[in-house]
């Protein structure tokens, strides 16, 4: 390459480098959602176990990684910082992760500049000279490609790879040495272990092979195969060591391919209509479009070699319904290839540099464009710093909309499942260790507690419900255009009557744009269409709860964040039936932080199911000298006195709990079932009252009442509430049974039979419903006929009952078959001769010869 080519192309690579740093220091390190795989997995290799455990993704990159922050502990090492290796991963993986989330994304952009001059190389190979710095121009600048640089993830690693097998597979052409097979079978390799897709790169090098005229029986070929296959193994060698594991992920991920997650098309599609036509815009696209088929009219090997690699990525991972645009990028790299080809081979410069600018111009626009929306901020992050400032730490908040457009806060689930994965890998005689250090060190953030997790992602529409049942202070609500979003239509209206807005962050620009998004992908980056858009980021609104009370605001010291996080962890193994530990793992927490009230509720809880009662009261004693207003734990220990049948006790905690929250409809109705069980009817009704006027759509407050009536025989009283409760949940077995028995009693058999035929239409095979139909109808006198018929349905359904024998040959009599009556008492004879009516059915029969 020629001196001013070089200088062009070097040109092309400060560009390329602008656009990607650009605002980099700047930006908020807001995660993706897969960047914490290359943060955290890398840090437990430090353990000693380099088995990552995890087979989503091959091991080169973690490893690679591994390294990079192995440097820098050297370097904090040697600077006399005196952390052990232990403590330097504990401090990154527990306490300040969005540092290495830094170093991890200029490592993404170093391997982005570095495709950009693979690129040029290639297209100097495969065309002329001034093709290279063309595509290094247009990989600069390409709007995909730049916007999936800045982040820690695979796929521009994967890239460069790819890149360089291409470019090792067009010199194969001229230079047919064995050293250059096992060059090209290890990049195979490497871009395989990068990332699995990576290995159709080595379509490229079997299609030089052959256009170069060479049997496919040659050593050679086969040697660069059995290099990429060694390759592959050495820098993911766990794929072999724990085959099993990496079984059950690949197929995981080859079925996630084909079935997607929205349906968007067929990936040949959709990556042409969109990934392509956004990474060089409409015009670049249409180049692409003119550069395939001059290549393949052109006939040169070496092009037919990028066409081989270009194809084969394109038709295989075309192939199935997950379409993130990512997925594309090393087709934009040949993409900006073949193009840079095209333009290079036009005889006049003024076409090409008009045929280059036009090209240039949308991706410019489009990388410019991202790297103002990068310093521009991110509502997230806005929001976030509002949350701190006004937040106490330590608050419950229900975040609805969706997990990937979450306000970044340092959350106790987050650290529960950091230690998880810390004492699986190190133990946790390491932690402790550790924990001393930590200790010594502010965390870089407070924590707080979310919802909304892993566990019960279907709730993050939100309800009124969920705010109430997880006592949140603060519901935390995000609108976007992405799919991945969205919220309850009803929410806002019923947090209106719950709380009040106290804060709202709209990206500036969205209302008056419609910005092209990755539709699937959590990334609030838009592709393309700015519009004026200056922000990234949802909508927000921050809704304060108020009758929630707020913790005090204090800081928060490493024992208390990882007392809260054992807790969680034993609240976890808790609801997976594994009480034994469950109780291990929060008697640990309570050696962190003695008097932790979070870590003692879950302690009482794990005590409670473990059925040691009096310890479990023992302990809720010592939170109510602790925090003597806290109402949850009087209601705590009102429900274990209840279930342990003690309502005078219970009564007792109850009406503490209800001094301390009188809001609380749930604490009104338990206290009234409680009152009724001591005999106290008049004040269970005033309770059950008082939680009706709180809640007046709940219906079990309305159940528990309307009982009460029934059960006192006010059966004037129980219908009306029964009645009233149907119109709220029309299918409800219990109230309809009820119902129509307090029908009955009143004499209104007609209503009572209604009823009890709507318990059987929803449980087809009640017989009690059926058999108070068939009484029913044979206590009435001018239904015999329904009765026979009744008891016949009836008997078919439990045919060993006799007093149903009984009934119907009574049923039989009173319409005058005598015959029948006959057999059926006879039934009742032959299959119980001592049954306590059989001497008065004998004598019916003698009566009735």
């Amino acid at each position: 390459m020629s001196r001013t080519h070089k200088i062009a192309l070097l040109g092309a690579l400060l560009l390329a480098s602008a656009l990607r740093l650009w605002g980099f220091t700047t930006e908020s390190l807001l995660w993706h959602p897969d960047e914490f795989h290359f943060v955290y997995w890398p840090l437990l290799f430090y353990s000693g176990d380099l088995n990552p455990h995890f087979f989503s993704y091959p091991s080169l990159y973690f490893y690679l990684l591994a390294v990079v922050y192995g440097c820098h502990f050297l370097w904090q090492w040697l600077l006399g910082t005196g952390w052990t290796l232990a403590e330097w991963a504990s401090f990154y993986f527990f306490w300040n992760p969005d540092y290495l989330l830094g170093t991890a994304r200029l490592v993404s952009i170093t391997f982005a500049v570095g495709t950009a001059c693979w690129v040029g190389l290639l297209a100097a190979r495969v065309y002329t000279q001034r093709a290279g710095p063309i595509a290094a121009l247009l990989l600069g600048v390409c709007t995909l490609h730049v916007r999936q640089s800045g982040l820690a993830a695979v796929d521009v690693p994967m890239t460069f790879w790819f890149v360089g097998c291409i470019w090792a597979a067009v010199r194969l052409l001229n230079h047919d040495s064995f050293a250059n097979y096992v060059l090209a079978g290890v990049l195979v390799g490497l871009t395989a272990s990068t990332k699995y897709p990576g290995a159709l790169a080595g379509m490229a090098i079997t299609a030089a092979h052959l256009l170069a005229g060479r049997s496919l029986w040659d050593r050679r070929i086969w040697l660069a195969g059995i290099v990429s296959l060694g390759a592959f193994i050495i820098a993911s060698p766990y794929i072999i060591l724990d085959f099993s594991s990496f079984k059950t992920n690949f197929i995981y991920e080859t079925g996630h391919l084909q079935r997607g997650r929205v349906d968007l098309g067929i990936g040949w599609w959709y990556h042409l209509k969109v990934s392509l036509r956004h990474s060089l815009g409409l015009f670049g696209l249409l180049l692409t479009g003119l550069a395939l088929i001059w290549t393949s009219r052109h006939r040169r090997n070496e092009e037919w070699v990028v066409l081989a690699g270009f194809l084969a990525y394109y038709l295989v991972m075309g192939s199935g319904r997950l379409v993130y645009v990512r997925y594309a990028l090393p087709l934009a790299a040949l993409q900006a290839v073949l193009v840079a080809g095209f333009i290079a081979n036009l005889k006049r410069k003024h076409w090409l540099f008009l045929l280059l600018g036009l090209t240039l111009v949308e991706p410019l626009y489009g990388s410019l464009r991202l790297t103002q929306l990068r310093i521009g901020g991110d509502t997230r992050r806005q929001a976030r710093t509002w949350v701190e400032q006004h937040v106490p730490p330590g608050t419950s908040c229900c975040n609805f909309g969706g997990w990937g457009g979450d306000i970044p806060l340092r959350t106790f689930t987050d650290q529960w499942w950091k230690i998880k994965y810390f004492e699986r890998k190190f133990s946790r005689q390491t932690l402790d260790h550790s924990l001393m250090f930590l200790n010594t060190q502010t965390p870089s953030a407070p924590y707080y507690q979310y919802a909304i997790q892993v566990n019960n992602r279907d709730q993050a529409a939100g309800d009124k419900q969920i705010v109430k049942d997880r006592e949140c202070a603060y519901a935390i609500l995000h609108r976007h255009p992405l799919t991945p979003t969205g919220i309850n239509e009803h929410l806002i209206e019923a947090l209106a009557q719950v709380g009040k807005r106290v804060a709202h962050f709209t990206p500036e620009g969205l209302d008056k744009s419609d910005p092209r998004y990755d539709p699937i992908d959590s990334y609030y980056v838009p592709i393309g269409s700015f519009g004026q858009l200056q922000q990234t980021g949802p909508e927000i609104e921050i809704w304060r709860i108020d009758a929630q009370p707020l913790p005090k605001r204090r800081d928060q010291t490493a024992m208390e964040v990882f007392a809260r996080g054992y807790a969680l962890s034993a609240a976890v193994a808790l609801n997976e039936a594994r009480a034994e530990i469950a109780l291990d793992l929060s008697l640990h927490a309570l050696t962190l932080n003695p008097g932790n009230v979070k870590v003692l509720e879950v302690l009482a809880r794990v005590l409670v199911n473990l059925q040691r009662t009096n310890e479990a009261i023992s302990i809720y004693q010592q939170i109510i000298e602790r925090v003597p207003d806290l109402w949850r734990t009087y209601n705590d220990l009102a429900l274990l006195y209840a279930s342990l049948g003690q309502h005078q006790e219970a009564v007792r905690y109850y009406s503490q709990a209800v001094k301390r929250n009188p809001k609380n409809s749930d604490l009104h109705n338990n206290l009234g079932i409680s009152l009724r069980s001591l005999g106290k009817h008049d004040q269970a009704i005033r309770h059950w009252l008082q939680a009706l006027t709180l809640a007046p759509q709940n219906t079990d407050i309305r159940y528990n009442l309307g009982m009460h009536y029934y059960t006192t025989k006010q059966y004037d009283r129980a219908i009306d509430i029964f009645e009233q409760l149907l119109k709220l949940e029309p299918i409800r077995t219990r109230v309809h049974n009820n119902l129509a028995g307090a029908y009955k009693s009143q004499g209104n058999h007609d209503r009572a039979i209604t009823h009890w035929r709507q318990v059987i239409s929803t449980e087809p095979n009640n017989t009690d419903a059926l058999y108070n139909i068939c009484s029913t109808y044979q206590s009435m006198r001018y239904e015999p006929e329904r009765a026979a018929v009744c008891w016949q349905q009836f008997i078919d359904l439990k045919p060993d009952d006799p007093t149903a024998h009984i009934h119907l040959a009574n049923a039989y009599v009173r319409v005058g078959q005598n015959e029948l009556a006959r057999t059926w008492f006879e039934k009742v004879l032959q299959r119980l001769p001592d049954h306590p009516q059989a001497d008065k059915i004998r004598q019916i029969l003698m009566d009735r010869p």
